[in-house]
């Protein structure tokens, strides 16, 4: 099917932008262990695609989910060079807060990769470019990701901070999912600083945001 995909790429007029959505749902059916591999394929086919359409934010886009298809592998150099290569793409294409987005990514596979400083600096940049955009929900998600990372480093009062900031945006605009999460991982920072009572006052406000939600999870099973 693929080989039968570059065929018709032989041909300008069956390079549309139809032919792109179809094999972009193709790759939703392929994420799957065992498939990767062919999704990869998949996508470079769609990232062809919109080079030939000179649409350059379906080229970053291709890229960047070429980079969620190999950290979904578990190949995480060959994830961050495609992460890498996305924020570049999008830069260039004047998307900032995609270009974020992906350098976000990119953190994260070092920060799977246990290499603390390349986190940390990969995040900061993701961070300002948020913050530049004021967008509350970027730099909120930025600074959990960077509050993570004091917490592995045992940096508990880092973490602390910056969980504390993340938990000052969400409760502008978030659920109480992510705010519960966001109270209990800073339940966590005063556990390991030995600020019991702190640590049990905002595990408790988590557990009750976690029981609302639990209880609005039951009533909607309940409705016919």
């Amino acid at each position: 099917e693929i080989e039968r995909v570059r065929l018709l790429m032989d041909n300008k007029a069956m390079v549309t932008a139809q032919l792109r959505d179809v094999l972009t749902r193709k790759v939703g059916q392929l994420q799957i262990p065992g498939s990767y591999d062919r999704a990869i394929s998949v996508l470079a086919l769609v990232q062809r695609i919109s080079e030939q359409l000179e649409d350059k934010n379906g080229v970053a886009v291709a890229e960047r989910q070429i980079g969620d298809a190999f950290r979904d592998w578990g190949r995480w150099p060959d994830a961050l060079k495609h992460y890498l290569n996305a924020a570049a793409l999008f830069e260039a294409a004047g998307l900032r807060s995609s270009r974020a987005a992906a350098l976000v990514s990119a953190g994260q596979v070092y920060f799977a990769q246990k290499n603390h400083k390349l986190a940390i600096e990969t995040y900061e940049k993701a961070l300002a470019e948020f913050e530049s955009l004021r967008s509350n929900r970027g730099v909120a998600d930025t600074l959990e990701e960077l509050a993570s990372v004091y917490y592995d480093q045992e940096s508990y009062d880092r973490a602390l901070e910056t969980f504390v900031k993340c938990l000052k945006l969400r409760e502008t605009f978030a659920g109480k999912a992510e705010i519960a999460a966001t109270l209990n991982s800073i339940g966590n920072s005063y556990f390991q600083q030995q600020e019991f009572e702190q640590a049990i006052q905002h595990y408790q406000k988590a557990l009750v945001l976690f029981e609302e939600l639990n209880h609005s999870d039951s009533n909607a099973i309940k409705d016919p």
